[in-house]
């Protein structure tokens, strides 16, 4: 049977919390492997010497984050890891040389920021708000496109205004 490797006498916090952390680090270490039925709740409480509820209060958590499934009259069985279940083309880890582009990350600093104060404190002045209006063209506006056909052309590319779509994200 499977036990985590935590000592929860102290009073280092929610005893659950350290429970929630010990079945994520295992099942994504690859100790704990998919389909791999769980203690019961009142068997791993008994032997980590905490509450029944402790230990429901850390399964519940580690199914709400994806890593268990709980069936009826069967048990809690676990989940594949995540890094199994992620597509491909994201990273699992951290490359120092390269630039992840696998999922669009908002740029958040100081700089952006202020500069989104300033922003809408601009916006704010203006009496009409056309960009604002709920029927904007679909490939988005020619102001925009010129923009962007012009910023194109600066990277040695060229692209006629009725080929720009102006879309979100990368």
């Amino acid at each position: 049977m499977w036990l985590p490797n935590i000592d929860l006498s102290g009073d280092t916090g929610p005893k659950y919390k350290a429970l929630v952390e010990a079945i994520i680090t295992d099942i994504e270490a690859g100790r704990l492997r998919h389909d791999v039925r769980m203690p019961t709740h009142r068997e791993l409480a008994y032997r980590l010497h905490v509450s029944v509820q402790t230990v429901s209060a850390a399964y519940k958590e580690v199914e709400r984050q994806g890593y268990l499934r709980s069936e009826r009259r069967r048990g809690t069985f676990v989940q594949a890891r995540l890094t199994d279940r992620a597509s491909t083309f994201i990273l699992d880890n951290r490359q120092p040389d390269l630039i992840d582009l696998s999922i669009v990350r908002t740029a958040y600093t100081d700089f952006h920021n202020d500069l989104s104060r300033q922003i809408h404190g601009k916006l704010a002045e203006e009496t009409h708000h056309n960009w604002m209006e709920s029927c904007r063209p679909v490939a988005g506006f020619e102001y925009h496109r010129e923009i962007g056909s012009k910023w194109l052309a600066s990277m040695g590319i060229s692209a006629e205004l009725p080929n720009i779509l102006i879309t979100n994200g990368a």
